[in-house]
């Protein structure tokens, strides 16, 4: 997923936290590296999307080269004559 895309889902989650006026300046009373963080770790447990972006990434990997039934390997294999 692009970076945009990432900032954009950021924004949607502090504007859904502290909404109101886009005109009003807005006091966040946590900071978000705080909202990402886990429930025991008194945060609200949020996945922060660019964590998340790169652990997707990384499995994504994870079956190209390890699954030989996997079908998106079938599928880019006869499409773009890829190989492992």
């Amino acid at each position: 997923m692009p970076k945009t895309s990432c900032s954009n889902i950021v924004e949607t989650f502090k504007e859904f936290l502290w909404g109101g006026a886009l005109q009003v300046k807005k006091w966040d009373f946590v900071s978000w590296p705080n909202l990402t963080k886990h429930n025991m770790e008194e945060g609200m447990g949020l996945r922060d999307p660019y964590i998340l972006n790169q652990v997707m990434g990384a499995k994504l990997w994870w079956h190209w080269i390890g699954g030989d039934l996997d079908l998106w390997k079938q599928i880019g294999t006869r499409q773009y004559k890829m190989t492992t």
